[in-house]
């Protein structure tokens, strides 16, 4: 295939892949909706099922909610915690994370003994078209 022609399936079938993906969220959200309009149970954290009247078939909901962190004001409810002499360290995961512009500072044996710990692993490629400026 040449390049022309992989490029120009490429770029199409990234926008239907927006527009799927978009319509799916869409529908999901609509359908969603209007199960827990009719059972609020629904909108409780968790699994759930809901048989479709009408059909041999059941729909499996998951409810979540995202949760985040405000870094600010943790060091003020940690201590109310504590004042409460309730530990607050289970609460939170300290997950090691990376630091690429630093990761890529070191040299020699200090980057041999770190990268013993580095997994690391090929990731999708990114792919942006330009259209240029015609002359």
């Amino acid at each position: 295939m040449s390049i022309e022609t992989l490029l120009s399936d490429w770029r199409n079938a990234a926008a239907e892949l927006n527009t799927i993906k978009a319509r799916e969220m869409r529908l999901r959200l609509e359908l969603y909706q209007l199960l827990a309009s009719a059972d609020p149970r629904l909108l409780q954290e968790g699994a759930h099922t809901v048989e479709i009247p009408g059909r041999h078939a059941k729909v499996k909901i998951g409810t979540k909610y995202n949760r985040t962190l405000d870094a600010a004001v943790l060091p003020s409810v940690f201590a109310k915690l504590r004042e409460m002499q309730i530990n607050p360290d289970p609460l939170i995961k300290n997950t090691p994370e990376l630091v690429i512009k630093e990761y890529r500072k070191l040299q020699g044996d200090a980057k041999l003994a770190f990268d013993e710990a580095v997994v690391t692993k090929p990731g999708a490629p990114s792919l942006e078209y330009v259209e240029l400026p015609q002359e």
